[in-house]
């Protein structure tokens, strides 16, 4: 009679054991979905020519992991490509046309990767290193929401000043177009200075706070803007060479939105 009690006593526990491990078991599939689409912004630093390219990631996502979207660089010029390609939930792996492969490891709302010519997950060949930030609201199967990209639309005023003994001070004036939740905007750039008046078509990205634009809407760039917004001000730096280079920048600017 004790040996069938105590059988029971065990037999007991183990159903109960199994019962508690199904409820709090490892998440569902469902559960662990990691959705990518959205637009993604930062930039890619081309090794070969020691040159940092902004860049931006469109991107729709399947319940499979299917990726389609469309990818835009810009340095000198603006160069837009169609891009597929698949993610396993961890690793991003994309191509466009001209055969160009990019691998991405994904981690909190960030894309860190590199760019081949021939092949995915080979880091050792590869010509190129980005990381990219989403910056549109979306939420994705996992439950969460990034942050809303910052609003530039309206007509930004100030100064824009050369360095040097000699560098004159321009009155700046930047009018811009942004599709509320986009990583890129475009605007219109009005320099004046001794009633000498310069005029540019802007192309430009936001990440963040952190904005990037350049003149690649006026045919040939002549020049790169970067700064960071705080509340209606821009503060920044121009540089003829790249964004970002705090050692080659020629001229500071600043402008406020009323």
């Amino acid at each position: 009679m004790r040996t069938l009690k105590t059988f029971t006593f065990f037999l007991m526990t183990f159903v109960l054991c199994l019962n508690a491990c199904s409820l709090t078991g490892a998440p569902t599939e469902e559960e662990n979905v990691i959705d990518l689409s959205g637009t993604w912004t930062g930039t890619l630093h081309d090794a070969g020519q020691d040159y940092d390219f902004g860049m931006t990631l469109t991107i729709s996502q399947t319940a499979d992991g299917g990726v389609t979207g469309e990818m835009v660089l810009m340095g000198e010029w603006e160069d837009r490509y169609s891009v597929t390609g698949t993610f396993d939930g961890t690793t991003l792996r994309i191509q466009e046309p001209e055969e160009r492969y990019f691998t991405a490891a994904y981690a909190a709302d960030t894309l860190t990767g590199h760019a081949n010519w021939s092949c995915y997950d080979c880091p050792d060949g590869a010509w190129g290193t980005f990381t990219l930030s989403r910056t549109s609201e979306a939420t994705g199967g996992d439950g969460g929401e990034s942050s809303a990209v910052l609003d530039l639309t309206g007509t930004w005023s100030g100064t824009f000043i050369e360095t040097g003994d000699n560098g004159r001070t321009f009155t700046m004036e930047l009018v811009v177009t942004h599709t509320p939740g986009a990583g890129d905007f475009y605007a219109e750039l009005t320099l004046e200075e001794g009633g000498f008046m310069e005029f540019y078509l802007i192309n430009g990205q936001i990440e963040g706070s952190h904005v990037r634009f350049n003149d690649s809407g006026t045919e040939v760039i002549t020049g790169y803007y970067w700064g960071d917004v705080i509340g209606d001000q821009l503060d920044g730096y121009f540089s003829t060479h790249r964004f970002d280079d705090l050692s080659d920048y020629t001229a500071t600017f600043s402008v406020q939105r009323p």
